[in-house]
């Protein structure tokens, strides 16, 4: 009988320290990939000006391919928008992650829109536009007011990122990180609940012996704390390397490292952990032996 309640402790002892990796995990994504600051933060060496420039370009009609040199310069000059921007549509998508609507991010133009205004004139002017020239002061005004009339018909004042806008593998990517998502807010508080339970069961099939449970709770947490580290080696490169093919190449590097860092509260969680089963370990040692 004996036996069998020790293979029931150290069972529990094993759910445990599994259930102490996954906290681990669970609060490491709380509060790196699921903090839209902390997404904001890492986002600071990403060149966004470059995406943006890329991605203003594809709006460009054949008819505008003189507009193309603007935009790379407007891209640079207007990156801290851009950054705003960004952060928009970050603090969008944690909104989507952790509620049940449709995503959707408001993006202001407004300020590319006067930006494209100041300088249209200049480029037009600067870069002798075929024919420009024959035209005579009023002819060249009412011309190039006429293409400021036509980049603003174009160009809204607000832009509405919807499902509509995103492709179907992207949006499909999207639900899923969000029932991850959910997974993850359960998590945080269903598994120290399980854990709780777990310990008591251990004190209870132990029959609350004080030497035999703290020992085995103890090397419980250093288990997991060691397995929290060995996550925390071996994650990061495998999820990088499961990157979408749709990721730009020169993107690749900082999404490792995007991985890497969202991973690093599980480092300091690994070593508090070892220590708490360590101590708990040397304090078993102090306790009296249990008595039959």
């Amino acid at each position: 009988m004996n036996t069998v309640r020790i293979g029931i402790a150290a069972l529990c002892a094993v759910l445990l320290a599994v259930t102490m990796v996954l906290l681990g995990v669970a609060i490491s994504v709380s509060v790196t990939i699921l903090n839209p600051d902390f997404v904001v933060a890492e986002l600071d060496d990403v060149p966004v000006h470059t995406l943006f420039a890329e991605e203003a370009k594809k709006q460009v009609p054949p008819e505008g391919a003189f507009l193309l040199p603007l935009i790379d310069e407007a891209a640079e000059d207007l990156e801290l928008w851009e950054r705003e921007q960004i952060e928009v549509v970050v603090h969008a998508s944690e909104t989507y992650l952790k509620g049940d609507q449709a995503f959707s991010a408001t993006i202001s133009l407004e300020e590319p829109k006067r930006y494209l205004a100041e300088r249209l004139e200049e480029t037009l002017l600067d870069t002798g536009l075929p024919g420009l020239n024959t035209f005579n002061a009023q002819q060249q005004r009412m011309f190039l007011e006429q293409i400021q009339r036509e980049v603003d018909a174009r160009i809204p004042d607000r832009f509405e990122i919807t499902e509509a806008f995103i492709d179907a593998e992207t949006l499909a990517g999207m639900r899923a990180a969000r029932e991850y998502a959910g997974y993850v807010s359960m998590s945080l508080w269903l598994l120290p609940i399980i854990a709780l339970l777990l310990v008591l069961l251990i004190a209870w099939v132990r029959a609350w012996r004080g030497r035999p449970v703290t020992r085995l709770v103890g090397t419980a947490f250093v288990v997991a704390g060691i397995g929290s580290l060995i996550v925390r080696v071996v994650a990061p490169p495998a999820l990088a390397g499961m990157a979408p093919s749709g990721v730009p190449t020169e993107m690749r590097p900082v999404l490792a490292e995007f991985i890497s860092r969202c991973f690093e509260p599980l480092l300091v969680y690994g070593v508090v952990v070892i220590l708490v089963g360590a101590m708990l370990v040397l304090l078993s040692f102090r306790l009296r032996p249990a008595d039959a």
